[in-house]
């Protein structure tokens, strides 16, 4: 589906709202605690922005392959297959 600048995707809208939240709620100088859902492909360039400064405290893949380059680089991260598990 291609989409022009001004259309957002349900997928592009929910990760920047929570990005915003998420910035929005954190007093300076304050450690963000971070999950993620889905850490390869595109999902790792997300991880690999968003982690500078903050602590990644758990990542989900269903695919270990993929996985697999976050999981060295965040070994400390708890590691999930399904996101429900996570979010409980």
């Amino acid at each position: 589906m291609n989409q022009g600048p001004l259309e957002v995707s349900r997928r592009r809208f929910l990760g920047a709202a929570a990005a915003g939240l998420a910035v929005a709620s954190a007093s300076p100088g304050e450690k963000l605690r971070l999950a993620f859902i889905g850490v390869g492909g595109r999902g790792s360039s997300n991880l690999n922005g968003l982690a500078a400064g903050n602590h990644v405290a758990a990542l989900c893949d269903l695919d270990e392959r993929q996985a697999r380059d976050a999981f060295k680089k965040f070994p400390e991260a708890k590691r999930f297959r399904d996101f429900r598990v996570m979010l409980d």
